[in-house]
């Protein structure tokens, strides 16, 4: 009788079901850890923009600045930015940073809600995500607080210098 080198069909079946388990298993672990990365990462760029930039270019300049086209960063604020900040790329969580600021003091945007926002525009996250990033956040109400959802925006709204 000839010595037994290899697996049969029958053991090959076995192994590959098991690895298929082991990744049915592992891999939603892999996506949840990955999106709450994600939030995370936003949620600093986020508080890093309107604390950082946005607070002292108004405590600076006595107002906040101009409003300025989607992923585009508003004119002087630049030197306010972290070094490794990019304003003209995609956010953690989809969609693209924009500033929006209302036309003249004492007038409001968004629904008359705020003076000065910095707005995601379409973002690729759900509802509830977008509450549960709120939740850290804020209120975890897309309808009240600083954070809030207006159509397919969502912003943070930036305090009057």
């Amino acid at each position: 009788m000839f010595p037994r080198h290899g697996m049969t069909i029958l053991e090959l079946m076995i192994v590959v079901s098991i690895i298929g388990l082991l990744a049915v298993i592992a891999i939603p672990s892999f996506l949840r850890a990955r999106l709450s990365s994600q939030n995370a990462a936003f949620k600093n760029d986020l508080r890093r923009l309107s604390g950082d930039v946005f607070d002292l270019y108004g405590l600076d300049n006595g107002d906040l600045p101009p409003d300025a086209p989607m992923a585009t960063m508003p004119t002087g604020t630049v030197s306010y930015l972290p070094k490794q900040f990019d304003w003209t790329v995609r956010t953690d969580i989809g969609g693209n940073w924009d500033w929006d600021r209302a036309a003249t003091r004492g007038a409001k945007i968004h629904g008359g809600v705020c003076y000065g926002a910095i707005t995601i525009v379409d973002p690729g996250r759900t509802v509830s995500q977008m509450e549960s990033i709120d939740g850290d956040i804020d209120d975890g109400n897309l309808n009240s607080g600083n954070f809030r959802s207006v159509g397919a925006s969502t912003y943070i709204m930036i305090v009057e210098p």
